[in-house]
């Protein structure tokens, strides 16, 4: 039979080599002050409630959303963003209503972007969100030539009225250096047609666009 003292000095080498292999949480990087660059925008897409119409005179909200792809942090370029994981969604309101001079304009548009990041677990960050706060008249959209069609670029942010952010990527500023653009997949033509068309225009595809923080 087995002594109790043999079964503890047992037990105890058990225990030690399971701890031993035990992997060790890794540090997380403190990303409050960088700033981040990310190349593309994918499944990206800017909504409007109600649709956009020539005669609109109803208050508008404005919903956005897409993933993010491409991200890089100048500060600390060991950071590994996993592409496609990375995602920002938020409301606009106020100040303006559901016409379609909206497409061209710089409607007065306010309200919070919330972006989650998502990096490679050998290299977590902290935080793992920004808020972005949207003032007034920090959107504009103009037209955009490319290809030898007319498309519609959607800014946010410098030169505009300058958003702000809290949480992650601020750059030691709150965010006041942020900016987005966003290039439309539908050209403009189709763009006004869609707004003077029955229904109106309910979404505009964002089919190229970046995104910087801090």
């Amino acid at each position: 039979m087995i002594s109790r003292r043999a079964w503890q000095l047992a037990m105890l080498t058990l225990f030690s080599g399971v701890f031993a292999y035990a992997p060790l949480a890794r540090a997380q990087t403190d990303v409050t002050n960088d700033h981040v660059f990310c190349a593309s925008i994918v499944a990206g897409s800017i909504k409007f409630s109600p649709p956009l119409t020539g005669t609109g005179n109803v208050p508008l909200t404005v919903k956005v959303k897409g993933k993010l792809s491409g991200c890089s942090d100048s500060d600390h370029g060991t950071i590994k963003f996993i592409d496609g994981k990375s995602s920002f969604k938020g409301t606009l309101t106020g100040g303006t209503v559901n016409n379609c001079t909206l497409i061209v304009g710089s409607p007065p548009l306010a309200g919070t972007i919330t972006i989650k990041w998502k990096t490679d677990p050998t290299t977590p960050i902290t935080p793992t969100q920004t808020i972005v706060t949207v003032p007034a008249l920090a959107v504009s959209s103009i037209p955009y030539s490319a290809i030898g069609t007319n498309y519609s670029i959607t800014h946010l942010g410098t030169p505009n009225t300058a958003v702000s952010s809290t949480g992650a990527f601020g750059g030691g500023e709150g965010g006041v250096s942020s900016a987005s653009d966003n290039v439309s997949s539908e050209d403009l033509a189709t763009l006004l047609n869609a707004c003077g068309g029955p229904k109106g225009l309910k979404k505009v595809t964002i089919g190229i666009g970046t995104l910087s923080n801090g």
